[in-house]
């Protein structure tokens, strides 16, 4: 059985798999406006609100994301659930951070490919889009955004940490994009082949985790 710890290892490979080709990573962190609810409900609401915005920004860095050429070619967002952590002496931001939704938000890991139309500076785009992302009438409170240069794999454990010490299961992890079946009407082969795709993604993460745990 593959350890949390395991699976946060073969994630981090993953990760510089794609660096290691060109691939740019960012740490996103989502806040939200309080939603209402079951904890439950309020992670369910983030999650749709997450995709909403991946869904806005992939068509703005890949042209016509439902071709199957551009299957492999989408931006990456690994997102887990998280929590803050109380701290003395915190600053009143924290503190709301804390109060809200029980302090539930979301971190990311995302990678940016070298082909994105909109370059791999991801944080820029944000910064530049914020009114295609946020505002009245959306879940999303603030988009807080930072490009991993430094120490990729300790970030990667941060983003993942909530995984990592079990408070959250694999099944919490949201992978986008997600299979392309369920972003496009595609023939019976087409889907046949999606799904052929993501069996091996799994696959992938699951052989690179074990590695990690064998080397």
């Amino acid at each position: 059985m593959v350890s949390n710890a395991d699976q946060v290892s073969g994630y981090a490979d993953w990760m510089m798999e794609k660096v290691h080709q060109g691939w740019v990573p960012t740490m996103l962190t989502f806040m939200f406006n309080p939603l209402p609810g079951s904890a439950s409900s309020k992670a369910a609401q983030m999650d749709r609100d997450i995709e909403r915005v991946y869904g806005r920004m992939v068509t703005r860095a890949v042209r016509d994301t439902r071709a199957r050429r551009n299957q492999g070619r989408l931006p990456i967002w690994i997102v887990s659930p998280d929590w803050p952590v109380p701290k003395y002496g915190m600053k009143r931001d924290h503190l709301r951070n804390i109060a809200v939704n029980d302090g539930q938000h979301r971190h990311a890991l995302a990678l940016t490919p070298p082909w994105s139309r909109f370059g791999t500076d991801l944080g820029h785009h944000i910064d530049c889009n914020q009114s295609l992302y946020m505002g009245s009438g959306y879940p999303l409170f603030r988009l807080h955004f930072a490009e991993i240069t430094k120490q990729p794999r300790k970030t990667c454990r941060y983003i993942l940490k909530s995984l990592e010490r079990g408070r959250i299961k694999s099944d919490d992890i949201m992978i986008l994009p997600k299979a392309v079946s369920e972003l496009t009407t595609l023939t019976s082969q087409e889907r046949a082949a999606t799904r052929e795709d993501r069996a091996k993604l799994r696959a992938e993460k699951v052989l690179l985790a074990n590695t990690s745990a064998n080397p």
